[in-house]
């Protein structure tokens, strides 16, 4: 299915949907089903965030691609979670903090990125502005900071 287009597109456009209905439903605060399925969601979102594929990838430079939708809508829904369900949330944030992190560093400077790249960049400051901006310590990680997002 990963190499399918017309298998894909339809799958990816839905995930997006589907992400943006748990923002609108989470927005006020954690319900209990979304509290009790809490570690199924997260893998799922997880998951989004690692699937690599050309064949979703845009012609136009100027075109977001769906999957890069799908990965901002989920930075999104992770952000909000950050922000709004920080204790819910503590134990999935060293993970998502290196994927976004390494999703981050894959943006390039295509204008059709760019709301990938500002949730990326979102999610990555509200944490490092948390009582966790421990994650950002390393100099290596500001060295990075310079290098690949900043200066580019």
């Amino acid at each position: 299915v990963l190499n399918d287009v017309s298998a894909l597109r339809p799958l990816v456009l839905c995930a997006r949907l589907l992400c943006r209905i748990f923002f609108s439903l989470n927005a006020l605060g954690l319900s209990e089903v979304v509290e009790e399925q809490l570690k199924e969601w997260m893998a799922e979102f997880h998951a989004l965030l690692q699937i690599n594929t050309a064949v979703l990838d845009e012609t136009d430079p100027e075109k977001e691609s769906a999957l890069d939708a799908v990965k901002a809508a989920v930075c999104e829904n992770i952000n909000l979670y950050m922000e709004k369900c920080e204790e819910e949330f503590q134990s999935y944030l060293g993970t998502f903090v290196q994927v976004v992190w390494e999703l981050l560093l894959k943006v390039s400077p295509r204008p059709g990125q760019d709301n990938l790249a500002m949730s990326a960049i979102r999610f990555l400051t509200t944490v490092s502005r948390s009582v966790h901006h421990h994650l950002f310590q390393d100099a290596g990680a500001l060295q990075k900071i310079c290098e690949n997002i900043v200066i580019p």
